[in-house]
């Protein structure tokens, strides 16, 4: 069972951000969600990133997060979908998410 969430944080090391898309050129509304239990990635660290960065450029953004909620964000009365095998990678993946808050 694979868990990405101590992946190394490299977002504020400016030698990746090359890599970034960037949103800050669109003139769309921008709303992300996360959950705080994501066991993917670090989908709060990295939404509240983003948000600075379009609010930097007066872009319109909402952010809401979750903190039972995993890396998937099932629509209500769903079964929560905790691990399940990663299409690209052929491995079993921990998504996160907690029965009760889900």
């Amino acid at each position: 069972l694979v868990d990405f969430s101590d992946v190394p944080d490299d977002h504020r090391d400016p030698a990746t951000w090359d890599c970034r898309i960037p949103m800050e050129r669109s003139l769309a509304k921008f709303l992300f969600l996360s959950g705080l239990d994501d066991m993917n990635w670090k989908s709060g660290l990295y939404c509240q990133d983003a948000v600075q960065r379009l609010r930097q450029h007066g872009r319109e953004v909402e952010f809401f997060s979750y903190s039972g909620a995993g890396h998937l964000l099932e629509p209500p009365y769903l079964p929560l979908c905790q691990a399940s095998i990663h299409k690209v990678l052929g491995v079993f993946v921990q998504w996160g998410g907690q029965w009760r808050e889900h």
